[in-house]
C-alpha cells in the first residue's frame, strides 16, 4: 500500500495541475462569457436553420429557439430581403462572417445577440461528451474564445434536462406561413415578439424595475429608432426620451450608470463609449448617427 502512495501523489497533483490550467484558459481567454449573466449565441445548423441559445445562469437554464431557415427576413445593414438560410453566406461576401447573422436576428427578430458560431458550437447546449470536445476544441468560425467555450461546457454539464428548453418559432404564432418574395413557400414574421419568447431574452438589471433611456437621434433619417427601440424594450428598458439633433458622421455613441449594460448595448450596436454619466434622471443614453443604418 505503501508503494502506491507515491503514484497517487502524482495523479492528485495532475488532477490539481489540469484544474489550474482549465481555469486560467477559461479566465485568460474569455470574450464574452462571466459565469453569472446570461448570454445568446446564434448559429446555424446542419439544415440551414439558425439556432438560437440562451444560457441563463439565473435560472440555470438552457433555451434553444430553432427559425425555419425558409424564412424570409429583411437583413441587417441594409442588404435587402433574403431568406434566413442564406444569411450566414452571405455574411462571409459582405466580409462580416457569422456577425451578419446575429445582427439580422437582432433586428429582424427582436432577439438580441451578438454573440454567433458555426454548426459545431451546438454540442455545448448539449449533453453528449463528443459534442462537447468538438464545440470546445473543433475548428469553426465563431467570436467565442477557448475560455468561453470551456466555461458554457461546464454550465451546460450541470443543467438538468429538464431544465433543457426547445422551442420552435414556427410553432408559437411569431411566424406564419406564406408565399415568400421569390415565389416559393416558407415563413414570415407576424405581429410582435410575444411575451412568452421576448422574457427570454430581458436583461434582469433592466427589467427589474425603471430603467430610463434617451435616445438622440443625429441620424438625419425619419423612422431610424423604432427598430432600436424595439429590441431596447425587449431586454427591458423603457425609450422615455427621443430628441432630433442635426446628424453627424458616426455609427452610434452610449454611456451608461452601469458598465456591464453600457457593454451590451456597445457590443449589440456597434457603438463606441462616452465619457461620464447619462444626464437628469436617465440610466442610458445613446446617440445615433447617419452610418447606424448602414450598420443595423
Amino acid at each position: 500500500m505503501q508503494k502506491a502512495r507515491p503514484k497517487f501523489k502524482i495523479f492528485f497533483y495532475l488532477v490539481i495541475f489540469a484544474g489550474v490550467l482549465i481555469g486560467l484558459v477559461i479566465l485568460l481567454n474569455r470574450s464574452f462569457w462571466n459565469g453569472e449573466d446570461k448570454i445568446t449565441i446564434v448559429t446555424r445548423d446542419s439544415e440551414d436553420d439558425v439556432i438560437v441559445t440562451t444560457f441563463d445562469p439565473e435560472v440555470n437554464e438552457i433555451i434553444s429557439i430553432s427559425i425555419p431557415g425558409e424564412t424570409e427576413v429583411e437583413v441587417a445593414k441594409n442588404l435587402g430581403v433574403w431568406k434566413l438560410a442564406s444569411v450566414w453566406q452571405l455574411g462571409y461576401q459582405e466580409g462580416e462572417k457569422g456577425a451578419l447573422l446575429a445582427k439580422t436576428v437582432t433586428r429582424h427578430f427582436k432577439f438580441p445577440a451578438f454573440v454567433w458560431a458555426d454548426k459545431q458550437s451546438l454540442g455545448l447546449s448539449g449533453s453528449s461528451a463528443l459534442g462537447f470536445t468538438k464545440a470546445i476544441f473543433g475548428r469553426y468560425d465563431t467570436n467565442l474564445g477557448l475560455g468561453d467555450k470551456l466555461g458554457l461546457a461546464f454550465f451546460s454539464l450541470g443543467i438538468e434536462n429538464s431544465k433543457r428548453v426547445e422551442i420552435h418559432l414556427e410553432e408559437t404564432g411569431y411566424l406564419r406561413k406564406a408565399t415568400l418574395s421569390d415565389g416559393t413557400y416558407g415563413f414570415k414574421l407576424e405581429g410582435k415578439i410575444p411575451q412568452r419568447i421576448a422574457i427570454i431574452f430581458a436583461d434582469p438589471q433592466m427589467s427589474k424595475g425603471p430603467f430610463r433611456i434617451n435616445l438622440r437621434d443625429r441620424t438625419g433619417e425619419t423612422n431610424s429608432t423604432q427598430e432600436l427601440t424595439q429590441v431596447l424594450e425587449v431586454l427591458g428598458g423603457k425609450v422615455s426620451s427621443i430628441t432630433r439633433e442635426s446628424e453627424i458622421d458616426i455609427v452610434c455613441l452610449v454611456k451608461s450608470n452601469d458598465k456591464r449594460i453600457g457593454e451590451l448595448i456597445r457590443n449589440l450596436f456597434s457603438c463606441q463609449p462616452m465619457p461620464g454619466y447619462p444626464e437628469g434622471n436617465f440610466d442610458l443614453e445613446i446617440v445615433l448617427g447617419k452610418k447606424f443604418g448602414s450598420e443595423f
